[in-house]
């Protein structure tokens, strides 16, 4: 029996790289995390969902999670994605 990759390497890293990003672009606009009301994520295989929950939850810290839609789906736009993460932040002018 074939054993399947370890989806920990897989998706951590990407994930991590995927918040960190998040993270400084709200920060441009003087937001932080707490400012997202709403995430969609998209994996390209289920097996990573539980590796890119905890990132989730540790990228968020004490901040309450927003309502959140986890999509699986067979390919990105760029060959080799596993994740993508789409954000809706509400931040006052």
């Amino acid at each position: 029996m074939r054993r399947a990759r370890s989806s920990t390497r897989a998706t951590s890293a990407p994930s991590a790289n995927a918040y960190d990003k998040i993270k400084r672009l709200l920060e441009k606009h003087g937001a932080t995390l707490a400012y997202v009301a709403k995430m969609v994520s998209y994996l390209t295989d289920v097996r990573y969902q539980p590796d890119y929950g905890k990132c989730r939850v540790e990228a968020f810290g004490n901040n309450p999670l927003p309502a959140h839609t986890l999509l699986t789906i067979s390919q990105l736009a760029w060959p080799g994605m596993i994740v993508e993460i789409d954000v809706t932040a509400v931040v006052s002018k």
